[in-house]
């Protein structure tokens, strides 16, 4: 089973009900895993804030989690006044976000709308959620998934997932 599948159905389990996002270069094979097994409804939107205020609507009416996926740069960053708002509310919103993996981040490369590093992202999102994690470890994805989930569900609070 692909990460992106076990993600999806880990969600699913965990009561969520849909999924809102944009697709962008980095979320791309999220959101094609994501389209080809339904497992989540996925609700396309036009603008990365309304993805976010989405979730939080969402994860508020139905008492259960928010999810919003978005890709790298530009699409999370433009949700960090949505998630900000849902931590603030208590929402236990789910943001999931593609990312440029190890090869690019070795090469050196600047990205389009990249903080001062690769990591500038991931840090920014610690800041307005409970519990993050970067799944760049197969073996360690499954476990990384339960205890991010875990803690939305707990803490009825954000968490960040970064998809490399």
């Amino acid at each position: 089973m692909k990460l992106a599948e076990a993600l999806l159905r880990a969600l699913k389990d965990r009561g969520a009900q849909a999924m809102f996002g944009i697709p962008g270069d980095f979320a791309l094979p999220f959101f094609k895993v994501a389209e080809e097994t339904q497992i989540l409804p996925l609700h396309t939107l036009s603008h990365e804030p309304a993805v976010g205020f989405a979730a939080d609507a969402a994860a508020r009416y139905s008492s259960t989690l928010g999810v919003a996926a978005v890709t790298y740069g530009a699409g999370a960053f433009n949700m960090v006044n949505a998630v900000a708002g849902a931590y603030a509310e208590k929402s236990p919103v789910v943001v999931i976000s593609g990312a440029p993996g190890t090869t690019e981040g070795n090469a050196g490369l600047l990205l389009h709308h990249q903080g001062r590093t690769l990591d500038t992202q991931f840090q920014v999102f610690k800041e307005i959620t409970v519990a993050q994690a970067r799944l760049d470890d197969p073996a360690k994805a499954p476990a990384e998934i339960a205890r991010v989930l875990g803690a939305a569900r707990a803490l009825s609070r954000p968490v960040y997932l970064e998809i490399p």
